[in-house]
């Protein structure tokens, strides 16, 4: 960690993205075909699909949660940042993977997303303070 970071402005950092990935978790449970389809295209009106974006949402709802509680209590912060971090990053790969099958416009907005939601992470993880596991 580097000396001079403001670990509280970190924290106020860490609450407000998880605002955000818990806010856009309640959009995908609440609509999951036009959520989807901002990533996936027309299939994400078909029923199993919008299935495993309210699933995806809910993953999103409790990863967002989490980070919130954490940056509240000053506690876990790197634990929270660290799962965001690598749904994002799965998702980016998930999405490059089908790169071919989705249309173009969303497959590059979905892996940008995604990319730009991990490398996030990854930053702040740099910049966060060891956490000493209790005891």
């Amino acid at each position: 960690m580097p000396a001079d970071v403001d670990v509280a402005q970190l924290r106020r950092l860490l609450k407000v993205g998880g605002y955000a990935r818990a806010t856009l978790g309640v959009v995908m449970l609440l609509t999951p075909g036009l959520i989807g389809g901002m990533w996936i295209g027309a299939d994400a009106k078909r029923r199993g699909v919008k299935a495993l974006t309210r699933a995806l949402g809910i993953r999103e709802l409790i990863i967002g949660a989490g980070a919130v509680v954490a940056a509240n209590e000053g506690t876990q912060l790197r634990r929270w940042v660290e799962f965001g971090m690598v749904a994002d990053a799965t998702d980016a790969a998930a999405t490059f993977v089908a790169v071919r099958h989705l249309p173009r416009a969303n497959a590059v907005l979905g892996v940008v997303a995604a990319s730009s939601g991990a490398v996030a992470g990854a930053w702040l993880l740099t910049q966060l303070p060891e956490e000493t596991p209790s005891r």
